[in-house]
This record gives C-alpha cells, structure tokens and sequence, in this order.
C-alpha cells in the first residue's frame, strides 16, 4: 500500500530530525483532514490515508486518545460541521486507528471539551450519538 512508503519515510525523517511522535501525527492528521473537501470526502481520504495515521498512533489507547484530540482541533479550526466530525470519528474507526476504549476515554476526558474551543465543544457535544451507539454495539456483544 502507498502508506507503507509514506510511513516509513516519516518515521525515517521524524527520527533524523528529533521529533516527538505526536508531533508528526498531528501534520499528517491536519493534512490529511485538510485533503476532505467536505463531509462528503472524508471516506474516501480516511480510507485511502488511516493506514498511514494508524502506523504513527499504535494500539496505545493514549496515543489513540491523543489521535482524537488531534483531529478535534483540526476540524474545529477548520469551521466544518459536526456531519464531518462524526464522519471523521466513523471513518478513524472503521480503519481501526482508534478503538472503541481510546473514543470512549477521549469522551470522558476533560480535555475533549476543552480541544478547539467553543467549536470544539460543539464537536464534543455532536460526538454522543457515535458514543452511544459504540456503547450499545459494546453492550450487544457483551451480552451474547
């Protein structure tokens, strides 16, 4: 896949250059999330580029967390609406760059409403019907 190059050319930079991790996930985050072109896109880009977000997040559920918070900044900056934030979430979810511990941790966490401002908060508001159903899907799978 043509993330695979990518991700081994930035990890190949970020460590000639000294540059923390979370700091290249947010470039890569901001620029791919700048790619989108609307809620209509965002599919289409998460996947073609997730893989390249999830080799620079992990499975570390804090990393995932801050992976979240990343892209709650980019798109609250960015002055899209909610439609393409719960695009986005689906979308980080469904590549498996963000699990459903690391969305439900980002929820909780008092950082999530603090991201991106006022419209960040929004986002975070906008976010509990992505939350809830992961929630029921969770429940759902708990009880069988």
């Amino acid at each position: 896949m043509l993330f695979r190059s990518a991700a081994i050319e930035l990890k190949t930079l970020r460590m000639a250059s000294n540059v923390p991790l979370g700091q290249v996930r947010d470039v890569v985050i901001a620029y791919i999330l700048g790619r989108c072109e609307g809620a209509a896109g965002v599919a289409s880009v998460i996947f073609r580029w997730g893989g390249l977000v999830g080799s620079l997040t992990g499975p570390q559920e804090v990393a995932q967390e801050e992976c979240i918070l990343s892209a709650q900044k980019v798109v609250a900056e960015s002055g899209e609406d909610n439609r393409f934030w719960l695009r986005v979430l689906k979308g980080l979810y469904d590549m498996d760059v963000i699990t459903e511990d690391a969305v439900f941790a980002w929820y909780k966490s008092s950082a999530s409403r603090k991201v991106g401002g006022e419209a960040g908060k929004k986002l975070w508001v906008g976010a509990k019907p992505f939350v809830e159903a992961l929630m029921e899907d969770s429940d759902e799978e708990e009880s069988d």
